[in-house]
């Protein structure tokens, strides 16, 4: 009966179907096939994924990013950025992916990023004359580290489910966060130099003391969330609340960039950004408690085990496959319904969880750039008025970036799990 359960889905999914709809109707279809579970299965299992107090930090995180895309704060990032590191060739793309960085530290959400500094910097970049093709990749690649940057919407569901610390998952995404935009960097480096990309010109002492002046707040922002966190101040889900009232204070009262008349658009965005999130996130563990019922963990453990022994060949195993299944689905629910499957496998041969979510983590975003489902690419090419593949062209030496620093994960733990070890310590 699994085999009708996977192939539903599968056969879903190729007719458009929207994920979570797909997810649903297939668990659906399993149950009625197999004659032994009731249907009242079904809202139980939705209402019981459903039912965690964190999932409550993902539309507040979501909120707070559009609260700084719309209130001024991602332009004074970028501003401020641009006045340090503009002057060098390429400097624009430099400023992207430090931007970036600055944003990964509050919204957690690649999506918020991408639509954030793209709507600033992609147009930027095209009247400067970078290529199209150039200036959408870099910000669709470098949003990436939004979710590996504490703090992580990802991180929150893989430590819900996976029953580990959302401060430690938090620590163990930061290295390799700030790995992924140094790699970026050296990317743009080389492109630069052989490409011939632009310089900005020089800014001034005076110039870069304003910007800083201007975007001390939005700067402030960062190290309150990060810091809250890291520290034990709050947990995720109250670091959430905290940036959404920072966020809005600053921009309604101290940058004055924010009328209280775009509030309900901004709160009708967030709300149906969370909805389709959430509606995935339901139906996925539905779908992930119906894959445990099925014993496919089971199978799946006997598989690997038949294989190799070994944590590090199965991590990479479980990369590639991660890789694979990233093309076609997005990352939430590839968690809810992977990570009960996939962690007994890993935890057997001795692997942290820890390090495991990140690995995930890690693997899963690369799909957030690839086609056919790479959200990041829809949105930085309407901004650009380019297609998909275009942008996806581009991402591809990102791509590579993104690779090296997983395949460094999962063959030298150490250097990742340091500051997790640390903070439990």
């Amino acid at each position: 009966m699994i085999e009708v359960f996977l192939v539903g889905f599968l056969v879903l999914l190729l007719l458009g179907v929207p994920l979570g709809f797909s997810m649903l109707l297939s668990s659906i279809l399993y149950i009625l096939t197999t004659g032994t579970l009731p249907l009242e299965l079904v809202p139980q299992r939705v209402f019981q994924g459903l039912n965690h107090f964190t999932w409550l930090a993902i539309p507040l995180f979501l909120l707070a990013g559009e609260l700084m895309n719309a209130g001024g704060i991602t332009g004074r990032l970028v501003t401020f950025v641009q006045s340090v590191i503009g002057q060098f060739r390429g400097g624009l793309a430099y400023v992207t992916v430090v931007t970036n960085v600055g944003m990964a530290g509050i919204s957690g959400s690649a999506l918020a990023d991408a639509a954030g500094t793209g709507s600033v910097l992609i147009r930027s970049m095209q009247r400067a004359g970078y290529t199209t093709r150039f200036s959408t990749a870099v910000v669709a690649a470098s949003s990436t580290v939004g979710p590996v940057i504490p703090p992580s919407i990802p991180f929150i569901l893989y430590a819900t489910l996976a029953g580990v610390s959302v401060s430690q998952m938090f620590a163990a995404g930061a290295v390799p966060g700030i790995a992924m935009a140094l790699f970026f960097m050296v990317v743009i480096a080389m492109l630069a130099r052989r490409n011939g990309f632009p310089k900005e010109r020089r800014r001034s002492w005076r110039e870069r003391a304003q910007a800083f002046r201007d975007a001390f707040f939005a700067l402030v922002m960062p190290v309150i969330i990060l810091g809250g966190i890291l520290s034990g101040v709050f947990t995720a889900t109250e670091a959430a609340g905290v940036a959404v009232l920072y966020a809005l204070v600053v921009s309604i009262a101290i940058y004055r960039e924010l009328d209280v008349r775009q509030l309900p658009g901004i709160l009708l965005t967030s709300a149906k950004n969370s909805a389709v999130i959430l509606f995935a996130i339901g139906a996925a563990g539905l779908f992930a408690w119906l894959m445990t019922y099925s014993q496919v963990a089971a199978q799946l453990a006997t598989v690997i085990g038949a294989m190799t022994d070994s944590p590090t060949v199965v991590l990479l195993l479980i990369s590639l496959l991660l890789l694979f299944l990233g093309l076609f689905i997005e990352a939430t629910p590839l968690i809810i319904i992977l990570t009960p499957v996939l962690l007994p496998v890993v935890t057997a041969l001795g692997v942290d969880p820890v390090h495991f979510g990140l690995v995930m983590v890690l693997v899963l975003m690369i799909g957030l750039v690839t086609p056919p489902v790479g959200m990041v690419l829809f949105i930085t090419a309407g901004i650009g008025r380019t297609n998909v593949i275009e942008v996806a062209r581009g991402c591809v030496p990102f791509m590579a970036a993104m690779i090296a620093v997983v395949i460094l994960a999962v063959v030298f733990p150490s250097w990742v799990m340091w500051l997790p070890g640390l903070l439990a310590d």
